[in-house]
């Protein structure tokens, strides 16, 4: 689906499934826990596609020489990332607003919306997309060794 429809749109249309479901998830736990399982379901559908996207769009944005670096580099900073919204999830729960622990969902499914929204405008799909890619980069890009 990533080679079809580009990494680009998948990866923000997940991350903003993802954080939909999040914000609806306190009211989901509120009103039953079949509601709160269906969005689960659609939370782990959702984010099941993210890292093919991403690997796809890795294929077309990194040079071969470093692709293992650049690999290493985005699952590091996806670790540091749990390690981070696990701290800040405490601190949530402790002194949030909306009752504490929904204030956790609240914050997260935001963030998420932001960022999806930042990705749709600033990501691209290959160099050969990208409106403001230099000359000599796209000369870079068109030449590279690289598998697509």
């Amino acid at each position: 689906m990533a080679d079809r429809f580009g990494g680009k749109w998948l990866f923000a249309g997940s991350v903003l499934l993802s954080s939909v479901v999040a914000l609806l998830t306190p009211t989901a736990a509120r009103i039953h826990i079949d509601v709160l399982i269906i969005l689960r379901v659609l939370s782990g559908l959702g984010e099941g596609v993210m890292v093919p996207a991403i690997h796809a769009l890795i294929a077309r944005w990194s040079a071969p020489n470093y692709r293992s670096i650049v690999v290493t580099v985005i699952y590091v900073g996806g670790d540091l990332g749990i390690i981070v919204g696990m701290l800040l999830s405490g601190v949530l729960c402790d002194y949030g607003f909306a009752g504490g622990w929904p204030s956790t969902f609240y914050v997260f499914g935001a963030f998420g919306c932001v960022c999806s929204f930042a990705w749709s405008l600033l990501c691209y799909n290959s160099p050969s997309d990208h409106p403001r890619i230099s000359t000599d980069e796209r000369k870079y890009w068109e030449t590279c060794d690289r598998c697509n």
